[in-house]
């Protein structure tokens, strides 16, 4: 199921130009994550971690996909630790419905949500997520 546009993608990722790769998964984002893809450091990470996540093919990429709607062999309810979930409500690449299950579902999870913010939140969010996780 997702073999075949990851595929497409790390092939692109290989054989564009840093900066042709970059405009074109800028539609993946939301205006938020556009906003914090302005700087040229975070972008050029972003591409680079990308291009390395598919530098030996689409398999591993592939399979984190697909493992997201597999049975894991336990279910959410079971786990007894404090989950911490983050989230932005503007988020393309993850949908909120993700977000909203586990909060759902984890019996003691932290639920912090962002409104208006996407995918790369955790980029200007870092020292705040870490300072709640290491409460």
């Amino acid at each position: 199921m997702f073999k075949l546009p990851f595929s497409f993608m790390g092939w692109v990722a290989k054989r564009l130009s840093p900066q042709k790769f970059s405009k074109l998964i800028k539609s993946s984002y939301s205006d938020s994550d556009l906003e914090i893809l302005k700087n040229e450091n975070i972008e050029k990470f972003l591409v680079e971690d990308i291009r390395e996540a598919f530098k030996n093919g689409a398999d591993g990429p592939s399979w984190d996909a697909v493992i997201l709607f597999l049975d894991w062999g336990f279910n959410l309810q079971d786990i007894n630790f404090k989950i911490h979930i983050f989230h932005g409500t503007e988020d393309k690449i993850v949908p909120m419905k993700f977000a909203e299950y586990k909060e759902k579902h984890l019996p003691n999870n932290s639920y912090t949500e962002y409104k208006g913010e996407g995918h790369l939140n955790l980029v200007t969010k870092f020292d705040e997520i870490l300072l709640k996780v290491i409460k």
